[in-house]
Order: C-alpha cells, then sequence, then structure tokens
C-alpha cells in the first residue's frame, strides 16, 4: 500500500508542477509558433499604460493532480469504509485545492498599452510586464503575427 501511495503523490507532484511551466506573455518573448514566421511592424507612441492583472488559468492538471493528491492522503484516514470515505473526500477537496493553485501559479501581472500609430489611429494592447522599460511618450514597434498576436517593443 505504501508504494501505491508513493506513486500516487509522485504522479500527483508531475502534474501539479507541469503547471509552472509558463509561457511568457512579454513583449520580449516569442512562442516556438512565432519564430521564423513573418510579422507586421507599425510604428506608434505610446500615450497611456496601465497595470492589469493577466488572469491565471485553471485547467485539467491542477485538480486531476490536487484531487489524485487529496485521494492518496485521504486514503490513509481511518480504516475499512473510512478509508474510502477519506480517499473520496480527499480527492474533492484536493481538486479544489489543485485548482487554485494552478491559478494562483499562473496569474500575471501585465501591462494595458495604449499606442497611437502615424496616422492618429489608437490600440489598446495588453501584453505581461517585461523588461522593455515602456513609457508614456516613448516611440514604439507593434509588432502583429498573422494569427492577431501583437506586442509592444521599443524602436
Amino acid at each position: 500500500m505504501k508504494i501505491t501511495t508513493t506513486l500516487l503523490l509522485a504522479a500527483s507532484a508531475a502534474l501539479l508542477a507541469s503547471c509552472t511551466s509558463l509561457e511568457s506573455l512579454s513583449g520580449d518573448s516569442y512562442s516556438r509558433d512565432s519564430v521564423r514566421s513573418a510579422h507586421t511592424v507599425q510604428n506608434a507612441t505610446i500615450v497611456s499604460i496601465k497595470e492589469v492583472t493577466i488572469e491565471g488559468t485553471e485547467g485539467a492538471a491542477g485538480g486531476i493532480g490536487g484531487g489524485v493528491l487529496g485521494a492518496a492522503v485521504g486514503s490513509n484516514v481511518g480504516g475499512g469504509n473510512g478509508r474510502l470515505v477519506g480517499a473520496a473526500a480527499g480527492a474533492i477537496i484536493g481538486s479544489i485545492a489543485g485548482s487554485a493553485a494552478e491559478h494562483s501559479v499562473t496569474t500575471r501581472k501585465g501591462l494595458e498599452i495604449i499606442v497611437q500609430y502615424e496616422n492618429g489611429a489608437q490600440q489598446a494592447i495588453v501584453q505581461e510586464a517585461g523588461k522593455e522599460g515602456l513609457y508614456v511618450g516613448q516611440q514604439v514597434h507593434v509588432f502583429t503575427e498573422a494569427n492577431g498576436t501583437t506586442r509592444v517593443r521599443p524602436l
């Protein structure tokens, strides 16, 4: 029984760890899919920057990992039918806690950047706060990928 509990704990830890592998959403970071593809570039001036929160995810990994871990811990409570009840309760509580943990780990600080293009049009772009050092009045490039993903970078 100890081996099963140890395996369940290890599997849960691996699932929860997968929640923390985050892809950066800042202007100075590119996904693998963005590399070696053309981006449209426009010149603009930053007219406003506001700090925002980029909501985290609550995917299956956190809930499943927490549920497995909770079931493993709960199954060690009591004996007989009490172990089954403990495992079920642990799975439910662990699943809720795992989802909340995933949400917390994936929530990020972001910037809502309003830029004005040379033709006078304005656009709001939200991206993760990065190391770019953006400020109001700064001249920037606005990169737009074919899929619509847009980022702001200093000139």
